[in-house]
């Protein structure tokens, strides 16, 4: 993690000290300003409950009581990120077709969340045991970002592009949400019955709710991205983009994970007159 961080810091500061390079020479233009939106599938590696419940200022094994899970009781687990990036595109006047971007980018309201369960039958009397726990994560990330993307022009009006990338993000006021039940039923083993016939016995209920403040942390990308732009009017383009990459996570005080990017989003930019 260490080398994947400073090769994540030597991108980004190579960006900024080359942008910049680019800016003393007057090799730079701003060419365009962007508003794109969208979805960040910014996915931790082995997401499970425990790393969750670690995230949670003051959130103990304790939490969830009773109830027994295991990396098996995982049925399901959410992750939905979305986002808006605010950019600067610069023209590279020495590098043809080459374009320096420079967001940033807000992610609100990033929810992480794993489900799980048992259930188990205890005899042939169909006394049952189920347990239910589910653990979510809502948390913000304010971020800059940089990319170099090679431009290749279908005609006047359709744009393609490819490049790398990288950003540096701050995670906070996020909140923990801890729901868990437990359910048992009891049947009168002394009832004679058959299968069909309807349970004489004895339930029990338990149900347990909390909630925890997230602790803040850095988190930290890179990654590939193309896109399309179709322009308009002369001075509009509209189009799509999709960033692919790997990062981490690091949590003040907490644990820190690797993570999977997969991001895709719609693209408005104005582009400006050039003298």
């Amino acid at each position: 993690m260490k080398k994947f961080s400073l090769l994540c810091f030597s991108m980004l500061f190579s960006f900024q000290m080359f942008a910049q390079a680019e800016l003393a020479t007057k090799a730079l233009k701003l060419k365009k300003i962007s508003l794109s939106t969208g979805v960040d599938l910014d996915m931790v590696n082995n997401l499970d409950y425990e790393y969750l419940r670690s995230t949670g200022i003051g959130a103990d094994a304790s939490l969830v009581g009773d109830l027994e899970f295991d990396q098996s009781s995982v049925y399901g687990g959410v992750c939905e990120n979305p986002h808006i990036r605010l950019g600067l595109v610069f023209d590279m006047a020495r590098q043809k077709n080459m374009e320096l971007n420079v967001n940033a980018v807000g992610i609100f309201n990033r929810v992480d969340g794993v489900y799980l369960h048992t259930d188990r039958m205890t005899d042939e009397f169909f006394n049952r045991d189920f347990d239910f726990a589910s653990f979510n994560s809502y948390t913000n990330e304010i971020a800059i970002e940089t990319s170099i993307n090679k431009r290749a022009n279908l005609g006047r009006f359709i744009k393609l592009y490819a490049g790398l990338g990288t950003n540096l993000g701050y995670s906070f006021n996020g909140h923990l949400s801890v729901n868990g039940n437990a359910d048992q039923v009891s049947v009168d083993q002394n009832f004679n019955r058959a299968i069909t016939d309807i349970a004489v016995g004895s339930s029990f209920q338990d149900y347990t709710y909390s909630s925890y403040k997230v602790k803040n942390g850095i988190h930290q990308r890179a990654f590939a991205e193309v896109g399309v732009g179709f322009v308009l009017l002369k001075r509009v383009e509209l189009g799509f983009d999709y960033r692919y990459g790997v990062g981490y996570r690091a949590l003040f005080d907490g644990p820190t994970r690797m993570t999977r990017l997969s991001s895709y989003g719609v693209k408005a930019s104005f582009i400006l007159p050039q003298k």
